[in-house]
């Protein structure tokens, strides 16, 4: 399961902006996402700044772009981070297969030497 968190940035002008966010995602919802593309979480709103957050199962992202460009043609839109994320258990058993611990630090004066004042070798 392909998991993305979706951050979309909105403009928001005027005193309909907000409305017009809430519309569009409501729609969204309503309407359906594109194919394929399942939502896990959210959606969620930002308190500081006009971005909707959504936890979306997306296959193949391309299956986005027509109607995430549409909303940017539109001017609804600002711009849109797609990040690619896994739960913490897949990452858990990760790092279990891998048997990473601690980083050992070599040469760790070279790493961090006076060159790098007030910075000292992790411990």
């Amino acid at each position: 399961m392909p998991l993305y968190l979706d951050e979309i940035y909105f403009d928001v002008p005027g005193k309909d902006g907000f409305k017009n966010l809430h519309d569009l995602i409501g729609s969204a919802l309503k309407d359906g996402l594109p194919p394929s593309v399942t939502l896990k979480a959210g959606p969620f709103i930002s308190n500081e700044e006009a971005k909707v957050i959504l936890g979306l199962d997306i296959p193949d992202h391309s299956t986005t772009f027509g109607v995430f460009s549409g909303v940017v043609g539109k001017g609804l839109a600002a711009k849109r981070r797609l990040t690619p994320i896994v739960d913490w258990a897949h990452f858990d058993k990760t790092m279990k297969e891998r048997k990473i611990g601690r980083i050992r630090w070599r040469n760790s004066k070279a790493r961090y030497g006076s060159a790098n004042r007030g910075v000292s070798a992790p411990q």
